[in-house]
């Protein structure tokens, strides 16, 4: 944890990571939808039936809102923890989309 409170610049990267890692999730999603998947979160769920657009522009803006934050709290431990844990989850997740993809087209 020292280290991410000392460099700026890896904390930068994790936090950039974090949001191309949603951006993935998000663009994972929209196509598997379209393959007859169906949404398991609600929030998402309710905005992709808004539409494409309103469902981006809230994940996006989530985000990175939430990204900038973290940002912005950089000498506390728990944003720093925090960071962590949503990289942790988007590989997760993206890794579980991927292999669920796989089995689709399969």
């Amino acid at each position: 944890m020292l280290r991410l409170r000392d460099d700026h610049r890896l904390l930068a990267d994790l936090l950039i990571l974090v949001n191309v890692l949603s951006a993935l999730d998000l663009f994972i999603t929209l196509n598997v939808l379209r393959l007859g998947a169906v949404e398991l979160n609600p929030v998402m769920a309710y905005l992709l039936a808004l539409g494409p657009v309103p469902a981006t522009v809230a994940k996006v803006g989530l985000v990175l809102a939430a990204t900038t934050g973290l940002w912005l709290l950089r000498r506390h431990r728990a944003a720093l923890t925090t960071t962590l844990g949503l990289l942790i989850a988007y590989v997760t997740l993206v890794s579980l989309e991927l292999a669920g993809v796989v089995r689709l087209l399969a």
